[in-house]
């Protein structure tokens, strides 16, 4: 899939339904607007939420299919090519030291 990035100030939560059922709860704001921007950069990681998300002024919360394990590590190794240079379209944001 594409790469996305959380930062900071993107504020992301998981939630352990049951064995394999994750909610992941995203804070809206002026990079990630609304839910349909969320869901966007989730299914661009490799993240396949299910059902409508229930959104409200300031996040929205998706369902998720997989074990907590599998999620995280997705969006780890998204974060982990990114800062170690595997992700060329996010080369700009490197600071070489």
């Amino acid at each position: 899939g594409e790469t996305f990035d959380v930062k900071d100030g993107d504020r992301v939560a998981f939630e352990l339904v049951e064995p394999n059922l994750v909610s992941i709860v995203c804070a809206i704001n002026d990079r990630f607007p609304s839910a349909g921007a969320w869901a966007t950069a989730l299914a661009g990681a490799g993240i396949t939420t299910e059902g409508a998300p229930n959104a409200t002024t300031d996040q929205v919360r998706f369902e998720v299919r997989g074990s907590l394990a599998e999620i995280t590590t997705k969006l780890q190794a998204l974060f982990f090519d990114t800062v170690n240079g595997r992700n060329p379209s996010k080369a700009a944001w490197l600071t070489p030291v």
